[in-house]
């Protein structure tokens, strides 16, 4: 299996490997696909090709609670031999038609993060973006992550972080106050159902404190913790989530952040991504 030949991942590309995947209906909605899940992924891959590059060869890699995103489909256009995992079925069922039309089918399997239904070191690397604020047992599931990794191997992970400290957010977070009051919480809840975004009773959304994540993530007798990237939301972007569900206008929500390049805390809320390594 050759070494991934493109490292890095433009706009351009991504948006067109999100119409090839979900249409062209996905510049106006495209289920999560958003600057900060460019940034995210962009990272992931430069840190990835990184380490296949040291190995001297693609790698086997987990996708942890890879949801309805485009990433695993990414990970196989680059050569990489993927697994994706989700609890939700209708995710997996997602997964599997896409890949299915762009011949580029990953291995799926449904499961859970806190307890992985994979041999001890079976795999090169393992990512999770943007899922371990919704798992309860994030702790357990990021030991469980590290076991599974070969020696030497990296885990890289995504989170939300915001200044006010660590905090869960609602069912209904991303949605405009003006859509609340429109529509209702019931409303909403069923549309987002029918966009496979179920936020039934179980939904959780947790936002790390910038301060206490790796304390809460990062266990020093499993793994070291080697670099990680941190980015602010814009007030740009801040402004167009009162406006518009988050989500929504891609094309929109990505000159934006193009134009500010993320560089401006207004809100306090943003992400983290850390790349740790298997002691």
């Amino acid at each position: 299996m050759a070494i991934p030949s493109e490292g890095k991942l433009s706009y351009a590309r991504l948006i067109k490997h999100n119409v090839r995947l979900n249409g062209l209906t996905s510049l106006i909605y495209a289920r999560g696909l958003s600057s900060a899940r460019f940034i995210e992924y962009k990272t992931t891959l430069e840190w990835l090709r990184e380490h296949a590059m040291l190995r001297g060869s693609a790698m086997k890699v987990l996708d942890v609670g890879c949801g309805c995103s485009l990433f695993p489909s990414l990970l196989k256009n680059e050569g990489y031999d993927v697994t994706a995992l989700d609890l939700n079925k209708n995710s997996m069922v997602w997964q599997k038609k896409k890949g299915d039309k762009l011949r580029v089918s990953a291995y799926y399997v449904m499961g859970n993060g806190f307890t992985l239904p994979f041999r001890d070191c079976s795999f090169d690397s393992v990512v999770s973006i943007s899922a371990l604020e919704h798992i309860v047992a994030d702790s357990q599931t990021v030991i469980e992550m590290i076991r599974i990794l070969k020696d030497n191997g990296i885990c890289i992970i995504s989170v939300p972080v915001s200044l006010k400290g660590e905090s869960i957010a609602d069912p209904l977070y991303g949605v405009p106050r003006w859509g609340r009051r429109l529509l209702g919480a019931k409303v909403i809840m069923k549309l987002m159902k029918k966009l496979n975004v179920d936020r039934s009773y179980a939904y959780l959304e947790r936002f790390y404190s910038k301060k206490g994540l790796l304390k809460r993530i990062a266990n020093p007798s499993i793994c070291s913790f080697e670099k990680h990237v941190t980015y602010w939301d814009w007030l740009g972007t801040e402004v167009l989530f009162r406006l518009v569900p988050k989500g929504t206008l891609t094309i929109l929500e990505f000159l934006l952040a193009k134009i500010s390049h993320y560089t401006k805390s207004t809100g306090g809320i943003g992400g983290t991504i850390l790349k740790l390594r298997k002691a």
